[in-house]
This record gives structure tokens, sequence and C-alpha cells, in this order.
């Protein structure tokens, strides 16, 4: 059914009917969520609710602070009569989800109205009851544009706290990865625990992003319909809406037309902030996800090629300095173990022996060709190392 529709027939029997149903979501703080108590063919509630503080945080709320919910609701308008004289008005809002407080209720108008107060509950007492147009087509574009300054309201208010939310948890996301990411530059058993906190980060906001971009879609579905059904409506239905007995009246409908166009504007320009809230997480955040985790993994490359160095280094200073020590613990022993009195030229020999020694099972076990290579290498080290340092000196002295 549409949203928007117009019927005046032109054979049978003369009845007309201006009507519209918009539906929208509430953004709603309670402790509890309130539940529809209609019921549809099947047993559910009409309307649905939904809990949106995974928005903010995707922690279980551990105190009875409040809650944010988005409920479904809808609003109708239906003008018909059989002439511009004989006609009836009704509104139907859902208002299931609003706490004893809210003063719109049909209770609430009828002391207003015993009060002497005559405000007009179709326009949502924005207009008094003496004030509103006689025409039907007039008053159904009065009550069309007044309420849908209403919806535009509930939809502002919803967009604001989305916005703010998703700002909130890709702030939160981001200081949780930091810290997981400083704690892993400790030591191994610190660096797989926090490896194991930065997979569950990266877990969690796949999660929400899915979570997030299915949510969105419900408000975007929503919203398309508003331009869609307005852009139908215009095209045949909008002529229904023009005098041309009456050029006062035209101009009226006109500038009724006009104003309610205008709500229709506004809630295409919220359409459009929507779909770039969703496309801004379905691919600007993963993308900038992505890129963090190429900079925590390069980042733990170096790290590793750091920490293979600092052990290749010591390593070689054990095994250089095995000779040396194995020397002077053999020539500390008391005399007559050894057939030659201990002198520094006889732990020269010793050392030299013993490095021999050493360079020889070394090579004998990982092949002389390694070992040529190795020590290829570490003299093009040297001599790098020796070039830099030269070439900063003459800068030095320039």
């Amino acid at each position: 059914d549409p949203l928007i529709n117009a019927k005046i027939p032109h054979y049978g029997f003369p009845v007309f009917a201006f009507e519209f149903h918009f539906p929208y979501f509430a953004l709603r703080k309670h402790r509890l969520p309130r539940k529809d108590s209609r019921r549809s063919a099947n047993g559910d509630m009409l309307r649905q609710y939904q809990d949106v503080t995974f928005l903010r945080t995707m922690e279980n709320k551990s105190d009875n602070s409040f809650t944010e919910y988005v409920y479904e609701a809808k609003l109708s308008c239906l003008v018909s009569g059989v002439n511009r004289y004989k006609w009836s008005a009704y509104v139907f809002n859902d208002l299931y989800f609003e706490t004893d407080e809210y003063t719109e209720s049909v209770e609430e108008y009828h002391e207003q109205a015993g009060l002497g107060l005559m405000i007009d509950p179709l326009t949502g007492g924005k207009r008094h009851r003496a004030m509103l147009p006689c025409d039907p087509r007039e008053n159904f574009l009065l009550i069309f544009e007044v309420r849908l300054r209403m919806i535009n309201k509930e939809w502002r208010q919803l967009y604001v706290a989305v916005a703010e939310a998703i700002r909130s948890y890709r702030a939160e996301y981001w200081t949780k990865t930091s810290r997981a990411t400083s704690r892993g530059h400790g030591d191994q058993s610190v660096r797989s625990s926090a490896g194991i906190t930065r997979s569950q980060l990266q877990e969690e906001v796949q999660e929400w992003i899915m979570r997030s971009v299915e949510l969105l879609g419900k408000f975007i579905h929503s919203l398309d319909q508003y331009s869609e059904e307005w852009a139908m409506f215009r095209d045949t239905g909008s002529n229904y809406f023009m005098s041309a007995n009456d050029p006062e009246l035209s101009c009226r409908l006109r500038w009724s037309l006009t104003a309610a166009e205008q709500q229709v504007t506004d809630l295409g320009r919220l359409l459009i902030k929507f779909k770039h809230t969703m496309d801004c997480l379905r691919e600007d955040m993963p993308r900038d996800i992505n890129l963090r985790i190429a900079h925590e993994n390069k980042e733990s490359a170096l790290f590793q090629q750091k920490t293979s160095r600092d052990v290749n280094v010591l390593t070689w200073i054990t095994f250089l300095s095995l000779p040396f020590a194995l020397s002077t613990s053999l020539l500390s022993t008391q005399e007559g173990y050894f057939p030659f009195t201990p002198s520094p030229w006889v732990l020269l020999a010793s050392i030299t022996i013993l490095e021999a020694l050493v360079w020889f099972a070394l090579g004998s076990l990982l092949g002389w060709h390694w070992l040529k290579l190795k020590l290829k290498w570490r003299r093009n080290q040297l001599s790098s190392a020796d070039d830099i340092d030269g070439s900063q000196y003459n800068e030095g002295l320039g």
C-alpha cells in the first residue's frame, strides 16, 4: 500500500480519501523495554523494539542504569468525506513506548477541552481548533506538514544519538587496541596474552560492524520510502490539491505543498547522512583496521628481528669467549697437572689452540661453505659500518 495516497472517485459513491502512513523509529531510554501489547495475526508483537547499547559498547551492562532502545512506530492520518463541507479526519500514532508523563493522549485532550483549551489533537496541539482550515485538502496538508515535522525531529534525534555512539565506540576501540599493542612489547607471556586480546578485539569489532550496518540498513530502508512515495504523490495525487475556482485557496494549497515537501527534503538529507555513516562502517573502518593490523605486524616483525640479532650477538660473544675461559680455567689449576709453567705466552698459545679447535668443530658441524659465507657477510658488515662512521666524521668536519 502507498504511504501517501489521494483518492477522489469520478463515478459511484462520491467519497474522497486523503491518507498517509509514516513508519519511523523512536529512540528512548528506559530501564526496561516497553513492549507493545498489541499482537499480529501470528501472535507476535505488532511493533518491535531493539536494544542499541551495542553501538556504544559491546560489553554487558552490569548496573541498573537506563538502556537505549529503538522502537518501531507508525503514524497514520485519514481525511475522508463526500465534499468540502462534510468530512472527518483521524490521526493514529503509536505511543506504546512513551512513559506516563507523556502529554499527548486522548484523555489529556479531553481534560484540556474541559478547561476551555480547544487545541487541535490532529496537529499534536500545535494549532487552535478555531484556526483550522475548512477545506479538507488544506487541512490534510496541514496535518501532513505538522506531523511529518514531529517525525523529522525523531529521526534527527536518532541520527545524532547513533552517530555519537559510533564515534564513542570507535574511540574506545582504538584506545583498547593501542593498550593491547603496548602490552605486547613486554615479555613472551605478556605478548601472548596481548595477542589474544588483539584477536578478541578484532573479532568483536567485526561483529560490531555487522550489527551496526544491519541496524543502519533498517533506518535507511524506512527513510528511502519517504522520498519515493512523495515523488509518486507529486506525479499522481498532487493535482487534487489545486483549486482553479478559488485563487486564494489555490495559493494556500501551494504553500502547504511546499511546506510539506520541505519536510520530505529534510528527511532526504538525513537519509544521505545515514548512508554516509553506513559506508564509513563498511569501507573506511575495515580499511583502517587492516592498516593498523599491517602496522602492528610490521612492528612485531621488526621486534623479532631485533631480538634475533641480539641473541645472535650474545651467541657469538659466548662462542668467542669460550676458549679464553677454558684456557684461564686450565692454567689456574694446581701445579703438576700440566707439564709446563703458566705464563702469558702459554695462555696466548692455549687460547689460539682452543680457538682453532672450536672453529674446526664449527666448520665440521655446519659445513665449511656456510662458515665462509658467514665470515664474508661479517666482514662486509664491518666494512659498511666503517664507511658510515667515516662519512659521518667527514660531515662533522665539514
